[in-house]
């Protein structure tokens, strides 16, 4: 009888590390894509800037609340905002998707929305329009009043590019 507790015991103990071990590889799984939020990297510049960016982007309408605001500075170069964003970039590849996607970011952050073509690349944020020079990029901050708040991406004649969660 003693042989077989131990067998029960062990077999209740290795499940018990089981779920453990697959609840942590979910999490990291998870947290894998997520953005982190590290706003203090857009006050990060370089007095030797030579490429600076363009600061345009199309207003919202009236009737919605605005999504992002446009913090992009002249004084950062392309390769600075690189090296400051690398784990907040999100860029479209040559058919004008979203990569990564889908993110799941905190509410508030900044993300660069980066270009790397020779051509403009015209975005939208849930229905605003954002244009890319060719190889530049903009620095937007994200935020919702309401939570969680999935924003839909769209470039070019792409429906469904992909998708930012706010948290």
């Amino acid at each position: 009888m003693n042989d077989n507790r131990k067998i029960i015991y062990g077999s209740i103990v290795a499940l018990v590390i089981l779920s453990f071990a697959g609840g942590w590889y979910y999490n990291y799984a998870q947290n894998k894509t997520v953005v982190p939020d590290d706003q203090s990297a857009a006050s990060s510049t370089d007095s030797n800037n030579s490429t600076t960016t363009s600061a345009t982007s199309s207003k919202p309408t009236a009737a919605k609340p605005r999504l992002a605001s446009d913090v992009t500075g002249t004084s950062m170069s392309y390769d600075q905002a690189l090296e400051v964003f690398a784990n907040q970039r999100i860029f479209f590849n040559e058919n004008c998707r979203m990569v990564p996607t889908p993110i799941w970011v905190k509410n508030g952050i900044i993300l660069m929305f980066d270009n790397p073509y020779r051509e403009p690349r015209t975005f939208k944020l849930d229905g605003t329009p954002y244009t890319l020079p060719g190889y530049g990029f903009k620095l937007l901050q994200l935020r919702s009043t309401k939570l969680p708040h999935v924003v839909k991406v769209i470039c070019g004649a792409n429906q469904g590019t992909g998708e930012i969660t706010l948290q």
